[in-house]
C-alpha cells in the first residue's frame, strides 16, 4: 500500500516525522522516496511558437515563467502559442540526475525545457494518450510561476508500506489515518459527502440467495458523461502505478485507495432485468471478465446477476457483459460485503488477483460501504454531470457482529512494561475505532 501525504493530509494533520512514527509504532516502510524527483519545476505560459530557422522539427519558444521571459528550443510535435506547460528551468534536474543547462541547439539559445510527462519520469502506459507524442499542456489557466509539481498534485512524499496478511485495515489512506490518529492522539477529519437527488425511484431490487455476501447496497445514477478525469485525481492513480481510464473507472479506483471500499459500476443499459440476485455459480459457467478472458467457473464462486446471467465475479471482477465504456450514460453502483474465504478461494483458484479482490479477502469493514458509496456519488455528480436516484436498494443477508475483546490492565501493563491511566486506553482505543 502506498500512503501519499497530498491524500493523507484529506484525513489528518501530518507529522513531520511521519517516517520514524510509521516505523516504529504501525508498520514496517518499505521505501519513502518524493513522488517525483525532479527540482526546480515551474508553470510556464508559450507566448511565442515559430518554426526554428535551422531545422524542419524544431521550434522556437518564448515562454512567460512568471518572473522573467525565457528563450526555449522545443522538438514536440504538439507544441504550441498560449498552452501553459511545465518548464524544467537552467539548474532543474529530472529522473535520472538529468541536469538542465544553458545551451545553443542549430544556433539558437535555450534556457530551459518544455516537459513532457514522460521528460519527469512517468511510465509511458500511464501517460495520457495526448501527450505521449509530446509535450504536457494544462487544460485550463493556471497561475504562471506556480511550482509544477504542486500543480499537477504530485508534490510531496511516497511511502510505501510492508503490509503483512493480517493488516488489511492499512489497505486505504483512511485505515491509515486512523491508526496514525490512535499512536499520535490525533484527531481525524470524518468524511462525509453531500449531493442532491432527484425524485425519481431506483428501479432496481436486490436478492441475496448465498452466505458468499452479506450486505448488498445498490444505488442507480444516471445522465453520466464519460471523459477524462481531471488532473488531481489521474496523479492520486498514477503515484501508485495505475493507469487512468476515464472519469467514472478512475473515480471507483479512488475510492479504493481512500476508503479501502471496492465498488463496481456496471453499465445500466447492459442489465436485462432490473433484478440484481447474487449467488453462487454453476458448475463449468463460462463467462468473460474485464481483462477479455474466458473463465470457468464452479458452484462455490459467487455471482452478481440479473437473474439471467451473470455480470461480474463477485467481490474479484466485472464481465464484459456490462462493462462501462465510452457510450455509457446510466450506472448501477455496487457497495458490498462478501465473505473473505469465498473471494479467496476464487481469485486463487482463477488465478485473477485484483486490487477488490486483495481487500476483500482480508475483511472489508462493512460499516464503511455507504461512506464509499456516497464519495463516488458525491465524485459522479461533480465529475461526470451525473443525476442520483432518490433510495439505495440495500439488503442484509446477514451482519458483521462487533467482536468484545476483554483484557485486563494488568496484561497491557505486563506487555509494555509501564503504568498507563484509565483515559490513555480508552482515548487510542476510541481513537482507532472505524468512524
Amino acid at each position: 500500500m502506498i500512503i501519499t501525504k497530498n491524500l493523507l493530509k484529506e484525513f489528518i494533520d501530518v507529522p513531520e516525522n511521519i517516517l520514524d512514527i510509521t516505523n516504529q509504532k504501525i508498520i514496517e516502510v518499505e521505501e519513502f522516496t518524493s513522488l517525483n524527483e525532479s527540482t526546480n519545476l515551474v508553470v510556464g505560459k508559450v507566448l511565442t511558437c515559430e518554426p526554428h530557422p535551422n531545422s524542419d522539427h524544431l521550434n522556437l519558444t518564448t515562454v512567460d515563467l512568471g518572473d522573467r521571459i525565457e528563450k526555449i528550443v522545443c522538438g514536440a510535435p504538439n507544441v504550441a502559442k498560449d498552452q501553459y506547460v511545465i518548464v524544467a528551468q537552467v539548474g532543474s534536474k529530472l529522473p535520472g540526475n538529468f541536469e538542465i543547462k544553458k545551451s545553443k541547439i542549430r544556433g539558437e539559445e535555450s534556457n530551459g525545457m518544455i516537459c513532457s510527462l514522460q521528460e519527469l519520469g512517468f511510465d509511458e502506459k500511464i501517460v495520457p494518450e495526448k501527450h505521449k507524442d509530446g509535450i504536457y499542456y494544462f487544460d485550463e489557466e493556471v497561475k504562471i510561476g506556480t511550482p509544477a509539481l504542486e500543480a499537477i498534485s504530485l508534490e510531496g512524499w511516497k511511502m510505501t508500506l510492508g503490509l503483512t496478511p493480517n493488516r488489511g485495515d492499512l489497505l486505504s489512506i483512511y485505515g491509515f489515518a486512523l491508526d496514525l490518529a490512535s499512536v499520535m492522539n490525533l484527531d481525524v477529519k470524518k468524511p462525509s459527502y453531500k449531493f442532491n437527488v432527484s425524485k425519481e425511484q431506483n428501479p432496481f431490487k436486490v436478492d441475496i440467495q448465498t452466505q458468499g455476501c452479506g450486505t448488498y447496497h445498490a444505488r442507480y445514477i444516471d445522465q453520466i458523461t464519460i471523459k477524462e478525469s481531471p488532473w488531481w485525481l489521474k496523479s492520486a492513480l498514477i503515484s501508485r502505478g495505475m493507469r487512468p481510464i476515464n472519469n467514472v473507472v478512475d473515480i471507483s479506483n479512488y475510492v479504493l485507495i481512500m476508503l479501502g471500499t471496492p465498488l463496481h459500476m456496471f453499465d445500466a443499459n447492459k442489465i436485462k432485468t432490473k433484478n440484481i440476485v447474487v449467488k453462487n455459480a454453476t458448475d463449468n459457467q463460462k463467462v468473460i471478465s474485464l481483462d477479455g478472458e474466458e473463465r470457468i467457473l464452479v458452484s462455490s464462486d459467487v455471482v452478481i446477476t440479473d437473474g439471467l446471467e451473470p455480470i461480474a465475479i463477485a467481490g474479484v471482477m466485472g464481465l464484459e457483459n456490462t462493462m462501462v465504456d465510452d457510450q455509457t450514460t446510466n450506472v448501477l453502483l455496487e457497495a458490498a460485503y462478501f465473505d473473505p474465504k469465498h473471494i479467496q478461494h476464487t481469485s486463487k483458484r482463477l488465478n485473477l488477483r485484483s486490487d477488490a479482490s486483495l481487500r476483500f479477502e482480508r475483511g472489508v469493514d462493512d460499516h464503511r460501504l455507504k461512506l464509499g458509496l456516497d464519495l463516488a456519488t458525491y465524485l459522479l455528480v461533480e465529475l461526470a454531470d451525473a443525476r442520483v436516484y432518490e433510495n439505495v436498494v440495500s439488503t442484509v443477508n446477514y451482519a458483521l457482529e462487533p467482536t468484545v475483546i476483554n483484557i485486563e490492565k494488568s496484561f497491557i501493563k505486563h506487555r509494555l512494561g509501564v503504568e498507563l491511566s484509565e483515559k490513555t486506553y480508552c482515548n487510542t482505543l476510541n481513537n482507532i475505532i472505524i468512524k
